[in-house]
């Protein structure tokens, strides 16, 4: 028998179905829901023992949630089944079931046309990919491409993509104002290739990749209709790596709060889970609990957080009818000896689809309006732009209108880049970039499209010895088929590189990648996304942290340098750019075939330096000074170094520059050199060096008093907006090795130069001058 009942002045409707089981159940939800308004819903039970409860919530029979009580939203209006069951420690039942009646929401245009691309990672179209908008179903035609027609625009579109082998997308897009039309993109991830195992034992399911793991219960699952199941299963699992996802991130990481917010998601992992047999989806049975596990591959949130071992990490799945990530339950940080970061996350679920450990700032948030423009001209209603922003781990893809797009929910202090492209009907390229930092409130951002004769493409380098990845820097050569030929160097902050090419062409994109070689040939005209190049290089991984305590206090790491050498003539390097974590350490990649490695560490405290040049798609490297060298038998020692030095402040010289009159010179450019000639110290005093702990500034230490004083160097300081003349150049070079200074005296030259109109002397180099800088002893 049912029983509805109604609780006027709360406005809930409360529906009661009793089933004849042991337990009487109620469901409680809102008397009005809208289309893609967030609303809440509980279960209580009324009659029974409520000792050690377990709930399982399904909307249209997809499960949703395991909690007493949720948040949920519905994209597409009229009737929708919410059904709960609810199980108690006695193994005893309940079940009730509400009809929710969803209106429809603001209709802004009724004639509205919608373009929607499918691609892939590298910005390749997928063809033969379901769509559904708002419920309206279509399919993308061989160019990746759906056009919807005519079809009503809600100020929320939910656009979902699934193909056999993909995993699901689905994008919830905001618009404002009654556009014509709109053109978007969606990209999608390659699902991993299922594996079988059998459930009528306890089981764990293992990838190599990001050693990411399923640990099951025996007997765990049942079919779409509750039965149990027994036998074999298929699983195909895929981890998820955050530094590679891009536009792909399901959702572009908004998510639904269990506050019912929607807001924006820094993450830390994820993975995606489908279990079937004979091709039909299973699910956990209700009670059952599957812990999940993968490697931390940053342990520095895009916010700065620094992620320790014992952190609890806030658990999301993903809606992929709503386009939100939905929280529920806590996930952890815990060590791990296979990980590069020593730390993975783990988590317990009771339901599978793609999981999620992410955060989002509840205090102190940051935004930004986004808007475009071309030529400096508000878009037109027909016309978007396909933006994606990129700051630390931070990377999201908008599509924007002429009415903007705000983002909330992110971290302060954080840099981003903004790559935008016009979407149009024509065939003339529009492109724009810019970059703004986040701080506590708004920030307004505009990106101004300008005509571009050539398209952009992006490319990120990795390595990866099957179990570990690691993004790195790299250099290499972009080379179309119609002559277009372009080299690239990855930037060290965002690790991405940038080259041109002609739309249409062939682009074969070869890079250095520590130095190993890898190349891609793409066919731009099957593009139906931005060219986003990810290589890989298959080699075997090792570690290196640099490390000094100075006087006995505690340890500093910092970032150092060198070169790999093997017993197979292979040759490889790694750089600072190549350090990251807390604390800080670097990836070095080497022939995973070699028995022997000889790695030189390069570092100011070592006094030695390292350069790298690619000429002509080869790299060579030259190392100056005398390096820290370390000898590795791989089949006895494990490829990670650990450089600890411990160093006295009585032994550490300080530079500087002064003039014949004992004042200082600023901006004084230095290179000094053992007796040996070898290269000690080069670089500008009052710079940070990139090699060296933080109280190593504007200092170096020699082997010896005898090195020092057979040492050697020269001195410069230039400012051509100086009216004397702004040159100086170093005329004595003193070393003491009792106060441990070493001191350049530096002479300036008046070249009287002549003003220009606005009375400021710019002084160069006198015709027939050559002015050479004096090396002194």
């Amino acid at each position: 028998m049912a029983i509805r009942q109604f609780t006027t002045v709360l406005l809930l409707a409360v529906v009661t179905l009793l089933t004849g089981c042991t337990l009487d159940v109620e469901i409680t939800t809102p008397e009005s829901i809208t289309q893609h308004e967030p609303f809440g819903y509980s279960a209580e039970v009324t009659r029974g023992d409520t000792d050690g409860l377990t709930y399982s919530w399904s909307l249209n029979g997809v499960v949703i949630s395991n909690l007493a009580e949720s948040q949920a939203l519905v994209s597409t209006p009229g009737v929708h089944t919410l059904s709960v069951t609810v199980i108690n420690e006695k193994d005893q039942e309940g079940e009730a079931t509400v009809e929710l009646n969803v209106l429809p929401a603001e209709v802004l245009n009724s004639e509205f046309d919608f373009t929607i691309r499918t691609a892939d990672l590298t910005g390749l179209a997928i063809a033969d990919v379901a769509i559904t908008v708002n419920g309206t179903e279509t399919q993308t035609d061989a160019t990746g491409t759906a056009l919807l027609e005519d079809i009503p625009l809600n100020a929320v579109m939910v656009v979902t993509a699934a193909k056999d082998g993909y995993l699901d997308q689905s994008y919830r897009y905001e618009f404002s104002g009654s556009p014509e039309s709109a053109a978007v993109v969606l990209t999608m991830t390659e699902q991993a290739a299922a594996v079988t195992f059998n459930n009528e034992a306890p089981a764990t399911v293992n990838t190599e990749e990001l050693s990411t793991s399923v640990s099951l219960p025996a007997g765990a699952f049942v079919d779409a209709d509750g039965n149990p199941v027994t036998g074999d299963i298929d699983l195909a699992m895929t981890p998820i790596d955050i530094r590679q996802i891009g536009a792909a991130f399901p959702g572009g990481g908004q998510a639904l709060t269990e506050n019912g917010e929607v807001v924006a998601l820094v993450t830390t992992g994820m993975i995606d889970f489908e279990f079937t047999q004979n091709g039909e989806p299973l699910q956990l049975a209700q009670g059952a609990t599957a812990t999940i596990q993968m490697d931390l591959v940053s342990n520095i949130g895009a916010d700065g957080r620094i992620l320790t071992e014992g952190d609890t990490i806030e658990m999301w799945w993903f809606d992929p009818a709503t386009g939100l990530w939905v929280e529920e339950g806590e996930g952890s940080v815990i060590a791990s000896a296979s990980s590069m970061t020593g730390l993975a996350l783990q988590a317990e679920v009771t339901h599978f689809t793609t999981w999620n450990w992410d955060y989002y700032k509840e205090e102190d948030r940051a935004s930004f309006v986004l808007n475009c423009t071309r030529e400096g001209q508000l878009l037109a209603v027909d016309e978007s732009c396909f933006v994606r922003v990129v700051g630390g781990t931070l990377n999201r893809s908008f599509t924007v209108d002429n009415g903007g797009v705000t983002a909330i929910n992110l971290p302060p202090g954080v840099t981003f880049d903004v790559y935008a492209d016009l979407i149009h009907t024509g065939s003339q390229i529009f492109r724009g970039t810019t970059s703004f930092t986040t701080v506590p409130g708004s920030v307004s951002v505009t990106v101004d499209l300008l005509p571009y004769p050539t398209d952009t493409g992006s490319v990120s380098c990795f390595i990866t010895d099957g179990a570990s990845t690691a993004q790195v820097t790299c250099t290499g050569t972009a080379t179309g088929d119609t002559g277009t030929y372009e080299v690239f160097s990855t930037d060290p902050g965002t690790l991405i590189g940038q080259f041109e090419y002609v739309s249409g062409e062939l682009v074969t994109v070869a890079a250095n990648i520590q130095g190993f070689g890898a190349t891609q040939t793409v066919d731009t005209s099957l593009l139906a996304g931005p060219l986003n190049i990810q290589l890989t290089a298959s080699v075997g991984l090792g570690s290196i942290s640099c490390s000094a305590t100075l006087d006995g206090a505690d340890l500093e790491y910092f970032p150092c340098a060198g070169r790999i050498t093997d017993d197979l003539a292979g040759e490889y390097v790694f750089t600072e750019s190549d350090f990251s974590g807390t604390p800080l350490s670097g990836i070095f990649a080497y022939n995973d075939m070699a028995s022997v490695l000889t790695v030189q560490v390069v570092n100011a405290l070592n006094g030695s330096s390292i350069d790298i040049y690619d000429y002509d798609g080869n790299q060579y490297v030259y190392v100056n000074g005398t390096p820290d060298e370390v000898i590795l038998d791989l089949n006895v020692d494990t490829a990670d170094i650990d450089m600890v030095y411990d160093i006295s402040s009585s032994d550490i010289y300080s530079i500087s520059c002064v003039d014949t009159l004992g004042q200082p010179v600023d901006n004084c450019y230095v290179s000094i050199y053992g007796q040996f000639e070898n290269r000690i110290f080069d670089g500008v005093l009052g710079e940070d060096q990139p090699l060296a702990p933080s109280w190593f500034a504007d200092s170096l230490m020699f082997a010896d008093d005898t090195e020092a004083q057979n040492s050697f160097g020269w001195a410069s300081s230039f400012d051509e907006n100086d009216p004397q003349g702004g040159r100086y150049y170093s005329i004595d070079y003193q070393v003491d090795v009792i106060s441990k200074t070493v001191v350049f005296v530096m002479e300036g030259e008046n070249l009287n130069c002549p003003p220009n109109d606005d009375g400021i002397v710019l002084c160069i180099c006198p015709p027939g001058e050559e002015c050479d800088i004096p090396v002194v002893n």
